[in-house]
């Protein structure tokens, strides 16, 4: 159901929502069927995270994960039968995403820690990116994420489940910064790794072509989620098509100029920011088709339309 309601957020094709929506139904009843409460204990949880061996979640237990991920499952199915007009199953699934909700806080969030479970970077990542955390908490929750990634000396402990969400989380808190650090790592679980054990395609596995455990895939998309990261908030471009489309550069100290295009219901949208001299950063944003955009940098909105180009300086901070 998610890719669907992610292809109709970015084009506004309902017709993509009308053919899989019944899918979605009945993925949804399966789960609903095996969860016990709103908890939902099934499936293989955060596969290949950062921990023992073999591929079982070693630091967050498989609740978390799938009960977290059936929420959203029920939410998306709510909006989708919104946007069909079918206002039973609208109220249907919107209690029943509640019910979750409700189960997953009670069960798993623990108020004197606040944290989630054990307090696992996919535990806390899941429940912030989900806005699942009781607002007087979510600070705190944020802020325990930040911790542990500290403690880790900046590395992220999520396998191929966990690992998008914690991006996602961590982009959505404010916290891109942790995530660039991250990505200049060569050790140990990280990306450069992988290309240091010789990886020419992305692993399953945080290691890599590693002789000591031979067995998984060697080309797998599943930790591919810094992709995601590099269109969304490195280039900042973040499209819905029922909104201007949000440009939101992140401007990380590790590289000195960023260049993207990504297709957009206007064609392609491309962004180009460059580190000048005198502190000053140059940002271009280019549409194939005339279209609007809202600029967003340092704490500033600007709403402007795009014939094909516009250029702007502004002082990095």
């Amino acid at each position: 159901m998610l890719v669907p309601w992610y292809l109709y957020q970015r084009y506004a094709d309902k017709s993509i929502l009308e053919k899989h929506f019944g899918m979605g139904e009945r993925y949804v009843a399966y789960l609903l069927s095996k969860s016990r409460a709103g908890i939902l204990n099934h499936g293989l949880g955060d596969w290949l995270d950062v921990g023992h061996y073999p591929a079982h979640p070693a630091n967050t237990p498989i609740p978390i994960t799938a009960t977290a991920i059936l929420y959203q499952d029920l939410t998306v199915l709510a909006c989708a039968a919104s946007v069909l007009g079918m206002e039973e199953k609208t109220a249907w699934y919107q209690a029943k995403a509640e019910e979750c909700r409700k189960s997953f806080n009670d069960w798993f969030f623990y108020p004197l820690s606040k944290n989630y479970a054990n307090g696992s970077q996919t535990a806390n990542a899941f429940a912030l990116f989900l806005d699942l955390p009781p607002e007087q908490y979510r600070e705190r929750v944020a802020e325990n994420l930040r911790m542990d990634i500290a403690a880790k000396k900046g590395h992220f402990t999520g396998g191929d489940i966990g690992h998008p969400y914690i991006l996602r989380a961590l982009a959505k808190c404010g916290m891109n910064h942790i995530i660039a650090e991250n990505l200049m790592k060569t050790d140990f679980p990280s990306y450069g790794y992988q290309v240091i054990c010789s990886a020419t395609t992305l692993c399953e596995d945080w290691d890599g072509p590693n002789p000591e455990h031979p067995v998984m895939s060697q080309n797998h998309f599943m930790l591919g989620a810094a992709e995601e990261w590099f269109y969304g908030s490195l280039a900042g471009i973040q499209v819905n098509a029922f909104d201007p489309i949000r440009i939101e550069p992140f401007f990380a100290k590790q590289v000195d100029w960023v260049e993207c295009e990504t297709l957009t219901p206007f064609g392609l949208c491309g962004v180009r920011w460059q580190r000048e001299p005198q502190g000053k950063i140059h940002v271009s944003v280019s549409l194939e088709r005339s279209g609007q955009i809202l600029l967003c940098v340092g704490g500033r909105e600007e709403l402007l339309n795009v014939e094909e180009k516009i250029e702007r300086i502004f002082e990095e901070k």
